[in-house]
């Protein structure tokens, strides 16, 4: 059985065999497989650093490492000492618990090795132990028992919300018979660990609770839970595939379902004397689980499995044995340069995975994460070659360290363009002081800029690029800043020439998207130089009333390198008069892949809404591409407010549209030919449609334009587009190739049904672009409220969605966004993320930073419905989730409200870059 959502839950969890929410959708085809796996030559010399889970609080007696060899010898180092002051073998598959000698103090200093065949790996990362009243101020969270409810005859139980190196223990209180309930009894307990087993077993009736402490604070009591009787029904267990050599089995109830909380589980065999043989079992919290087998996996023969509480299940199914030719390949994310850390996205439990640079080893470790022995190269063809005992799998995962035929943005330490790069996923991928969650609580304004002439609001976001920020404003000018030092460096048009403003700005029905520059610019390279691309109104051109081109500018001295004809028409003044044309480039960011610039078109407020386009321009020359061509409808409307996406698939790129039945004082009847309202793939040579998302049909449009535009994510399904139209539902999709014109949709969230029959698909500003991580994608979303109607909770909250899991829980986690107006719209700017930490601004000009759980402990938990309670929670069919821990609300600017932040935190080269509605650009950087 190959590990993927798995292991993504045991990290955030930390602890082996805890829940499984769902099997993932079959995936695609996969070009990086190779065979060969036995002509790879393993180092003993060769051993990975092994990764100490960070924090490390004050009076814990408990540490947790990952990326170990299956049985190394862990050894826990405090700073000063030669000796180890703690250590064990490794038995768990991930997140093994290491218990020390005596509490730890506050500025200690730990590592930690591992010690395989007589090596011993190079330490592994440093963690300097810190107070848990730093993350936790106002007292520890209280815990809850997960998974609910507890059965009669359970014997084990799940806990969250416990904070690292926190005791936490188990309380039975037995009814009594005139009502009430009997003293609390201890009846299990763990530290850094998920869950524990339970001694007598719970019994019907009984109140059970849990409690945590650490130093001398302890917890809130945890919610009650009484238990209850065992259901009617005991499903037969099913086993995922054992390979040879396997330590694990792993046992999930049917169809992917949880296994009952609190069963016992055992696993059998026919492939040995007595035929069947038990060779191993355990109780289970519930979800799925991982139980070890002695002896170890065989390649032959059956393993199946049953479940008891009071009563047992029968035999689940016979599930066949792999043998060793059959391991298959381990899979991780693209590698880039510089990593120190590969991360695996597919595993055998138990495994031990072997990092190659060419021919040479350089990672040797085991689970979700191998640190590496020195840093990948660019170009260097890494080879992944997984093994069990001494089997070695023949297939091995490989890829070439780099961007590859991604948009090669994507690997750029700084910020070339909005959202970072083509894919539009504002994902700053290097490490920085940025992705390291104490050095964030330390970030502090260095300088601010505000535009020598005529400053006025900045819509567009800035990018940087060879130490220069680039930023246009709503003056109609673009600057380029040092970035150390904030120094302007040259602005464009020159101070005297005419800025770049559309007379259209003078109308009074008119929004920000019409004044001066907009939309952020773009990094390309024309004629094997680098120039700085933007788009923006021109009153030289057309009727000269500002329709839109595009600039091309040198980076270093603001010169003009070409200027595209005019793209965007603007030749009438008149609100509502259909006769002329309003078309804006407005929102929409240049997206520069290979030899072409695409950018989309909308309209000047929508009086009246224009036809949506997408404009193509050689990048060499400025010129309008004939052969490219894509209308959105064959009347009006589909208009694409936002920045289009691409270079994750080859030759397509990806576009969101808006409405088209109505408009500010107008309506039509649907057109013949109607892409509005549609997340796009279009040809990215010609423009023709590959596919249409479209879940609002034309009869419930009531402006729900899909103004967020489009993310792609490079996830462990597969390459993926995931996008939130207005109206406040989410979707992703396969990014790839469709059929009879349709995408593969992996979900809507919430799920409602495509396309929609009843609700509201209004005008209701959903409009922020999302970002995303891993599988995640992160966004500003309606979320389960806005099936029942209630539309604006979602506007102050990010949503946290896995890409890759069924439509039923695709949530992560929920995040409220501190000092925010609930129910009221324009409250987050887009949300940009660095190795799990989150940057967004705030409408109240705050630059807030939080932190994936994932990476650092969450705060406490929130139900994926937050209108729901967390007791009312699961009984309502939701489910509690993490809320990500706040690690910096810094106030840019206090006291002025003006100061608003509708633009992305720039995250380039460890500098944090934001810019404010009033015309103020602030640069931050840690104290380190």
């Amino acid at each position: 059985m190959l590990v993927r959502l798995i292991i993504s839950i045991i990290v955030s969890a930390k602890m082996i065999g805890c829940p499984v929410v769902s099997a993932q959708p079959a995936p695609e085809r996969d070009s990086h497989l190779q065979p060969g796996g036995g002509r790879f030559q393993n180092n003993p010399e060769v051993i990975s650093p092994i990764l100490l889970t960070r924090p490390i609080y004050e009076c814990a007696q408990t540490v947790v490492v990952n990326g170990y060899v299956p049985d190394a010898q862990i050894e826990i180092y405090l700073a000063g000492q030669p000796n180890p002051v703690g250590s064990a073998i490794a038995s768990e598959i991930a997140n093994q618990p290491i218990k020390v000698a005596a509490p730890f103090e506050i500025g200690q200093v730990i590592t930690a090795v591992q010690v395989v065949g007589g090596v011993k790996s190079k330490p592994s990362n440093a963690v300097t132990v810190t107070s848990y009243k730093d993350d936790y101020p106002a007292g520890l969270p209280q815990p809850r028992l997960n998974p609910a409810p507890c059965y009669d005859c359970g014997r084990a139980v799940g806990i969250a919300d416990v904070i690292p190196g926190a005791w936490w223990k188990v309380f039975a209180e037995d009814p009594l018979a005139g009502g009430g309930f009997g003293p609390k009894t201890e009846i299990g307990g763990n530290a850094d660990f998920a869950y524990t087993f339970v001694n007598p077993a719970f019994r019907k009736g009984q109140r059970i609770t849990a409690q945590s402490g650490i130093c001398r604070d302890v917890s809130p009591v945890s919610r009650a839970e009484i238990v209850q009787s065992q259901p009617s029904s005991l499903p037969g267990p099913v086993v995922d595939t054992v390979y040879e050599g396997a330590p694990v089995a792993v046992v999930r109830g049917p169809a992917s379902s949880p296994l009952l909380n609190g069963a016992d589980i055992k696993v059998f065999t026919d492939n040995m004397i007595p035929n069947p043989n038990q060779v191993g079992g355990q109780p289970t919290p519930g979800g799925a689980q991982q139980i070890g087998l002695n002896p170890r996996g065989k390649g032959t023969g059956s393993y199946w499995a049953t479940q008891a509480l009071c009563t047992a299940s029968a035999p689940g199914p016979k599930t066949p044995a792999k043998p060793c030719s059959q391991l298959p390949a381990a899979k991780i994310r693209q590698p880039l340069p510089g990593d120190t850390i590969i991360e695996v996205v597919e595993f055998v439990p138990g495994s031990r995975i072997s990092i190659y640079a060419e021919a040479e080893e350089i990672g040797d470790g085991g689970g979700a994460q191998v640190a590496l022995t020195r840093a990948i190269k660019e170009g260097e063809k890494i080879s992944v070659v997984q093994s069990m005992g001494r089997c070695v799998a023949d297939l091995v995962y490989v890829a070439n360290a780099g961007c590859g035929d991604r948009d090669p943005k994507v690997c750029s330490r700084e910020w070339p363009a909005f959202r970072h790069s083509g894919l539009r996923d504002a994902q700053q991928p290097f490490y920085s002081p940025l992705a390291d969650p104490q050095q964030v609580k330390t970030l502090k304004v260095k300088w601010t800029f505000r535009p020598p002439d005529d400053p006025r609001s900045f819509r567009a976001s800035a990018i940087v690029h060879q130490g220069r920020v680039f930023i246009g404003n709503g003056n109609g000018r673009l600057y380029a800043i040092d970035a150390a030092s904030g120094n302007l460096l040259w602005q464009y048009p020159k101070a005297g020439d005419p800025a770049l403003r559309s007379q259209y700005e003078t109308v009074s029905a008119h929004n920000p998207s019409s004044e001066g520059l907009p939309a952020s610019a773009s990094v390309g390279t024309v004629r094997e130089r680098d120039a700085v691309i933007f788009g923006g109104p021109d009153q030289s051109v057309g009727r000269r009333l500002g329709s839109g081109r595009l600039f091309a500018l040198d980076p270093a001295s603001g010169a003009e390198i070409w200027k595209s004809p005019e793209i965007a028409a603007l030749n009438g003044l008149t609100p509502g008069d259909g006769r002329e044309l309003h078309e804006n480039i407005g929102y929409s960011s240049p997206l520069v892949i290979g030899n072409r610039v695409y950018v989309g078109i909308a309209n000047h407020a929508d009086s009246p809404i224009q036809n949506g386009r997408v404009a193509s321009v050689d990048i060499n020359s400025g010129n309008i591409v004939a052969s490219f061509d894509f209308k959105a409808t064959s009347t009006r409307g589909g208009g694409i407010w936002s920045s289009l996406a691409g270079g994750l698939v080859g030759n397509a790129i990806y576009a969101t549209t808006g409405n088209a039945r109505l408009w500010n004082g107008g309506s039509q009847p649907q057109p013949s030919v109607d892409h509005s309202l549609s997340l796009l793939r279009l040809n990215a040579a010609t423009g023709a449609l590959d596919w249409k998302l479209k879940p609002v049909p034309f009869n419930m449009d009531d402006d729900p334009d899909w103004a967020s535009g489009p993310t792609l994510l490079d996830a462990r399904c597969g390459a993926t587009v995931a996008s939130t139209q207005k109206d406040g539902w989410s979707y992703a999709a396969r990014a790839g190739a469709g059929a009879g014109g349709n995408p593969v949709v992996r979900w809507q969230f919430p799920p409602t049904g495509i396309p929609f029959t009843s609700g509201t698909h209004g005008d209701t500003r959903y409009l922020i672009p999302g970002a995303a991580w891993r599988d995640t994608f992160i966004t500003t979303t309606g979320g389960y409220t806005v099936e029942a109607g209630q539309v604006p909770p979602g506007f102050t909250r990010l949503h946290a969605l896995d890409v890759c899991v069924g439509p039923s829980g695709p949530v992560r986690w929920v995040a409220d966004i501190p000092g925010t107006r609930k129910n009221t719209a324009y409250q987050l700017g887009p949300p940009t993320i660095t190795r799990g930490i989150v940057f967004l601004g705030t409408a109240q000009g705050h630059l807030v930073v939080l932190a994936d759980p994932s990476v650092w402990p969450p705060a406490g938990s929130i139900c994926d419905n937050p209108e729901v309670s967390q007791a009312d929670c699961v009984s309502n069919g939701f489910r509690l989730v993490p809320r990500p821990q706040i690690l910096a609300d810094i106030d840019l600017d206090p006291g002025n409200s003006s100061d608003r932040i509708f633009t992305e935190p720039v995250l380039a080269d460890g500098r944090v870059f934001v810019a404010t509605t009033a015309g103020v650009l602030y640069m931050l950087e840690t104290a380190r």
